[in-house]
């Protein structure tokens, strides 16, 4: 495990000049996956965004591809764009309640509530264990006022997960 920032960064620079050494191969691949999600943990989303478009150029049938680079784009904040990744994710398949719950997040945050509420209660049926889901779902709720409906995803959510600290803060007269 890198120990900070500048060894990171040093070590990014040496997978991208070794992944350089055979354009288009499996390894190559793999490093620019894992280049871009370490981008991404750096909070360097416009630079994942490009591992993640390059991986998806060598490899267009690879829905992680297109799941990493669309939660580079929710980061961006370019949620037309994640949205069409994520759709992607989706059609290729397999059924991931990961891509359905960021796809959801998108939905949210472009005011297209009905099909957020949909796509976070798909993941809730992929897995039934999703904490954020519910959360998620809840924070919906709130929003369109079925209060009811509300208190019951955060409660959920916190049994779940009683760390689950967005679900607290939802299910307080504050939320």
């Amino acid at each position: 495990m890198l120990l900070n920032l500048h060894n990171e960064q040093q070590g990014l620079r040496t997978i991208e000049y070794q992944s350089a050494i055979k354009p288009g191969s499996r390894d190559y691949r793999m490093a620019l996956q894992i280049l871009g999600q370490a981008y991404f943990n750096l909070e360097m989303w416009h630079t994942a965004a490009g591992r993640f478009s390059q991986l998806i150029g060598l490899s267009p049938s690879d829905p992680e591809a297109y799941t990493s680079r669309g939660g580079s784009y929710l980061a961006l904040k370019q949620y037309a764009d994640a949205i069409k990744d994520l759709d992607q994710a989706v059609l290729l398949g397999p059924l991931d309640s990961k891509n359905f719950a960021a796809r959801g997040q998108g939905y949210a945050e472009i005011g297209k509530f009905d099909l957020a509420r949909a796509d976070f209660s798909e993941a809730i049926l992929l897995t039934p264990d999703s904490s954020d889901a519910y959360a998620s779902r809840g924070y919906l709720s709130v929003q369109s006022g079925n209060y009811s409906s509300a208190f019951s995803d955060i409660d959920r959510a916190i049994e779940i997960s009683p760390i689950n600290h967005d679900a607290y803060f939802m299910n307080t007269p504050l939320g």
